[in-house]
């Protein structure tokens, strides 16, 4: 029993919410639209996201291009039209819908040096992940010339782990690349002892702080704003008066 006078002090006050929102792991493909030229000029064409966890495509965009009409033939045959290339979303669009799927993930690519070249996957998300690489340490050739292990196309990893494509896919588009990149990558889970562990768990709490932050910060920069047009408003008020005679 508690003697007569006893404060009790409520814990949960000192207690920081420990509500956390799971990091799940999501396999990215960019395609590209090719003008020739002597530096080979490269455009993303095409976007998907492929959730690991469920196997399932969460994301797809075409993105507007400079110039449909260098789209390949055999792209053509498979369904890209160059319509669909000029009203595509522009970068700006498919970035503000990476920000909100990527929160909690890591960014998975079959060659993530090639692909972070055109967008900032490491600001949306929790971290990027190399699967290329990560199977060339444990599959990979190794190059007495260059003392590391070979890198593989996509399509020869997939067939040297017996991998089949669905009859409705087909290499090179981004659906099916960042489909067998997410398979690629549960091979690989699957064969190695212990899986991949990510420590960064994201409190939820630090999620709303970021947001509230995030807010007050555009809040600050409306004020700015206004402030600024007040300001050139007294300004011109302030000249059209100057002819005026008191």
């Amino acid at each position: 029993m508690l003697e007569r006078g006893t404060k009790i002090i409520n814990m949960n006050r000192f207690l920081k919410p420990m509500i956390t929102v799971p990091v799940r792991e999501v396999a990215i493909d960019l395609e590209y639209i090719t003008y020739p030229s002597l530096t080979q000029q490269y455009e993303v064409m095409e976007i998907a996201l492929h959730d690991i966890g469920s196997n399932k495509c969460i994301y797809q965009s075409y993105l507007k291009v400079s110039d449909p009409s260098y789209l390949p033939k055999w792209k053509k045959d498979h369904g890209y039209t160059e319509e669909k290339l000029r009203n595509g979303k522009s970068k700006e669009e498919v970035e503000e819908v990476l920000k909100v799927l990527l929160s909690n993930s890591i960014a998975i690519f079959w060659n993530a040096d090639t692909d972070l070249k055109y967008f900032p996957f490491s600001k949306y998300s929790l971290g990027v992940r190399c699967c290329m690489k990560r199977y060339a340490e444990r599959y990979g050739d190794y190059s007495e010339i260059y003392g590391d292990h070979k890198w593989s196309k996509l399509k020869v990893a997939a067939e040297e782990v017996g991998l089949k494509l669905d009859h409705e896919d087909f290499f090179h588009c981004a659906r099916t690349d960042a489909k067998t990149t997410a398979q690629i990558w549960s091979f690989l889970e699957s064969k190695e002892n212990t899986k991949h562990q990510y420590s960064d768990l994201v409190l939820r709490s630090d999620l709303l702080k970021i947001e509230r932050e995030y807010e007050k910060k555009l809040q600050d920069q409306a004020k700015e704003i206004s402030n600024l047009k007040l300001i050139k408003a007294g300004i011109e008020e302030s000249d059209d008066d100057s002819d005026i005679p008191f």
